[in-house]
């Protein structure tokens, strides 16, 4: 049952990380046609 928990809980966490990612390539194509 923990380690389920666990295991959401890191999975989320890689979910968070990989939307960041996208997110600041996102920002950086802005500022360069900006």
């Amino acid at each position: 049952m923990k380690f389920g928990f666990f295991f959401n809980r890191t999975l989320v966490i890689l979910k968070i990380m990989t939307t960041m990612n996208n997110f600041n390539r996102f920002v950086k194509i802005l500022v360069k046609n900006g």
